[in-house]
């Protein structure tokens, strides 16, 4: 397995290529510490160019989502092939993490859900709330007025 990292629209991006083998689990979980602790917390896994992933790697991915989420951080996967989605979806994995069909959708959702963030913590100012009553959506003009 190799991976490669690209910074993309406020996203770090781990591209996996080959095969994601119990032996590469500790590749993975470097790339993710060190990105958590540069502060880099919205990543994305882009398995367009894998082949297969093994329990270890999705342990080493729900652990990573669980230490991620504690800091307002968030992760998701995107590019799975066949047998990849089989695998997350047999593990039920798919029910408790974020999954795109490509890169490109799970960028656009991502940067839905920085509006929706700016949204609500807009809404939040606005208001002089402290957000455990009710949040409001507000339209992209009136984040743009807001923020």
């Amino acid at each position: 397995m190799e991976i490669r990292i690209d910074i993309i629209a406020n996203a770090a991006v781990l591209n996996i290529h080959g095969s994601a083998k119990a032996d590469d689990y500790s590749l993975l979980k470097v790339h993710l510490d060190n990105l958590l602790a540069t502060n880099k917390l919205n990543i994305i896994i882009n398995f367009e160019n894998a082949t297969l992933i093994s329990s270890m790697i999705i342990g080493v991915i729900l652990t990573a989502l669980s230490r991620f989420k504690k800091v307002s951080g968030n992760l998701i996967l995107c590019g799975m092939n066949d047998f990849i989605s089989k695998v997350i979806k047999s593990t039920k994995v798919d029910r408790i993490i974020e999954i795109y069909p490509n890169l490109e959708s799970a960028l656009a959702a991502r940067d839905s859900d920085i509006i929706r963030r700016a949204s609500a913590e807009a809404y939040k100012a606005a208001s002089g709330s402290s957000g455990d009553h009710r949040t409001e959506t507000l339209t992209k003009n009136e984040i743009a007025i807001n923020l």
